[in-house]
């Protein structure tokens, strides 16, 4: 980025998220309009800076980067992009806050605390009321463990763990023991290492070593405590706290179930304390506008291959389409970097990724199922990378250390 500021949020005046009407061609799509209230230093940045990016930022970071497509006079603009009505909304209301000239006050009637593992920290109470348990999974090569679908199967202690094939890996896990440690410092033990490929090695009759794990992570369960039980005989229910100051909780549970856990809390709101009479509607709301069938549809016509669609359509669903229309921008003669290209400056325009770590863990989840390809990645993506988000190179070597420490992180254990 520029170390200076070009505009100030007080130099944009009524940003409106709008839908394009019924008859024109991006019918079904919204864009944000804006005003300026000094229309001709408007016009000279833009003419200034023709097929670059603006990057509006609040708090100190990027909330979107709209491409200036030519100079712009009258003071008055559109931000385009496809977007949903959701997209634009949320747009709307980074510009307004933008625009305001002094820190946001929020009110609120209650707040709900779903913290998971960190809610007793929140709830700041004497009385406990997790317990956390420490899971960890290893990934290891397909040929290891050819399994055509998931299993599950005894370990060493009778307890049921599975494996899971994924890409040209399998992963195993996971266990199930006390952690009363320092959350933010978890790291895979090689005695766990062991616990896994043991029980593998048990069940099929395979021979896999310490060697054999190209990558593992690990994350806590917070489990509601209950008296005289071991870690592994409590329940995975969750359960609902209201405080004395009126704070909500909702602890426990399983990742699967958490649209049902959403949904009690919103009908406890609803009913119990704002009187509503009503029921959490999301069961009915459609994650996303378009089918499958007219996804794929689309992403042929885009030149999108059957495997990297249904690839990418299992991480981003429908709306990764955007990241097929985004390759067209990318001249890569190598069909792997265009989409890989166009799959991060997706996530960093639609995803809140914040950085190379984000993206290669929580998005596209690179380094546990094709971490051998972490180098010559890193390596194509660097340019469009640091141009869009306009980094320095000490900025990008920050970033690429950051990766490579968590990849160390994964890939030895202690």
């Amino acid at each position: 980025l520029n170390r200076y500021v070009e505009l100030s949020g007080n130099e944009i005046r009524n940003p409106k998220a709008e839908a394009y009407p019924p008859d024109h061609q991006n019918s079904g799509q919204w864009y944000i309009s804006l005003e300026f209230t000094n229309p001709i230093d408007f016009e000279e940045i833009t003419d200034d800076n023709k097929g670059k990016f603006l990057a509006i930022i609040l708090d100190n970071e990027v909330k979107m980067a709209p491409r200036i497509n030519q100079k712009i006079s009258g003071g008055k603009a559109q931000i385009t992009g496809n977007f949903s009505r959701t997209e634009a909304k949320d747009m709307e209301a980074i510009l307004i806050a933008g625009e305001l000239p002094s820190k946001i006050n929020i009110a609120s009637k209650t707040i709900i605390n779903a913290s998971g593992s960190w809610a007793d920290e929140i709830l700041n109470e004497k009385k406990k009321k997790l317990v956390l348990s420490k899971g960890v999974h290893v990934v290891i090569p397909y040929k290891k463990l050819p399994l055509k679908q998931s299993i599950y199967f005894d370990a060493l202690d009778n307890r049921m763990i599975f494996a899971i094939p994924r890409n040209k890996t399998i992963y195993i896990g996971t266990t199930d023991t006390f952690f009363d440690r320092k959350k933010d410092s978890l790291r895979v033990l090689k005695k766990e290492v062991k616990y896994l490929i043991d029980s593998a090695n048990k069940s099929f009759s395979i021979k896999i070593n310490k060697k054999d794990i190209l990558s593992s992570w690990v994350g806590l369960r917070p489990l509601i405590k209950e008296k005289n039980k071991h870690i592994t005989e409590i329940s995975r229910k969750d359960e609902i706290f209201i405080s004395k100051n009126g704070l909500i909780t909702i602890a426990g549970g399983k990742l699967t179930g958490y649209r049902k856990m959403s949904e009690r809390v919103v009908d406890l709101l609803c009913n119990k304390l704002f009187n509503l009479n009503k029921k959490c509607i999301t069961k009915n709301i459609k994650l996303f506008d378009t089918s499958f069938d007219e996804y794929l549809t689309k992403g042929k016509k885009l030149n999108g291959s059957h495997k990297d669609l249904i690839k990418i359509y299992n991480i981003y669903g429908s709306e990764g389409i955007q990241i097929f229309e985004i390759q067209n921008d990318y001249n890569s003669k190598i069909k792997n970097e265009r989409l890989l290209i166009s799959e991060l400056i997706y996530c960093l325009k639609n995803e809140m990724c914040h950085n190379l770590l984000d993206f290669f863990t929580q998005r596209n989840a690179m380094v546990y199922f094709e971490i051998e390809r972490i180098n010559s990645s890193v390596d194509f993506i660097k340019k469009p990378y640091m141009k869009f988000k306009n980094i320095s190179n000490d900025e990008w070597k920050k970033e690429l250390c950051d990766l490579k420490n968590y990849i160390d992180k994964i890939t030895t254990f202690i």
